[in-house]
């Protein structure tokens, strides 16, 4: 009988997963973009893709595509590409899609009011599954997300166990919201304030919502059109 060292597909595989570096940060924040762009594709019907046709739909370098996917697994073949299916589903897998992640919407507000009504988390696997109010009689009618006070937020997430917090917190307050959530278990973040917030505890994550950066951008490229129609018809810059 062959030593358990010897048998193919043990140590030899442990060893050589222990060798992989971790993925470069760069990397990890282009995933979202490859998966819409493979979300784009499975919807049109393409099976198979190269990095040129994916660099060309995302506007990026088909030889820092390969390199990214590298660090992810070997997810292509040297002629024949990558197939959109699979590679949709590993990307979706490495960013949590694959699974549900219970969340607390906190605060009030006609934004976190619509979230409440709306799908939106739901596409990415997050549902919303408590509410904790700065009122002091929240609304408790969604039996699906029932709402408590702020003060009864230690009964609340004991009684119903999350893995993330929407903050629709008022800014000056969202740092001692996150602190205190965080002492009860919750270590993920989704900060939509609108103001970043910079003192976190360590091992929390917290990413911001900032949707005038895209919005921004876009307003610069219809600007460069209209100096470009302009200048086109004779006007002065």
């Amino acid at each position: 009988m062959d030593r358990i060292d010897q048998v193919p597909g043990t140590f030899d595989t442990r060893l050589e997963k222990q060798k992989r570096t971790a993925p470069a940060a760069a990397a990890v924040a282009r995933l979202p973009r490859y998966f819409r762009a493979l979300t784009y594709l499975l919807g049109a019907g393409v099976l198979r893709v190269s990095s040129e046709e994916l660099g060309a739909l995302m506007g990026g370098n088909p030889s820092q595509i390969r390199q990214d996917l590298r660090q992810f697994g070997d997810f292509g073949q040297q002629g024949y590409g990558y197939q959109v299916r699979l590679l949709h589903r590993k990307i979706g897998a490495l960013l949590g899609m694959d699974t549900k992640h219970p969340a607390v919407i906190v605060g009030d507000g006609a934004p976190a009011a619509a979230l409440l009504r709306s799908e939106f988390f739901q596409r990415f696997g997050v549902t919303p599954v408590l509410h904790l109010s700065a009122s002091e009689s929240p609304v408790t009618e969604d039996d699906d997300c029932p709402a408590y006070r702020w003060s009864d937020r230690v009964p609340a997430l004991a009684r119903t166990p999350v893995e993330m917090a929407i903050l629709f917190t008022r800014p000056e307050v969202t740092a001692e919201a996150v602190t205190a959530l965080f002492s009860l278990g919750v270590r993920a973040f989704f900060n939509c304030t609108g103001v970043p917030v910079t003192t976190v505890p360590e091992g929390a994550h917290i990413r911001d919502f900032a949707p005038e950066d895209p919005l921004l951008a876009l307003l610069y490229d219809l600007s460069q059109d209209v100096h470009t129609k302009e200048n086109e018809n004779g006007a002065t810059l």
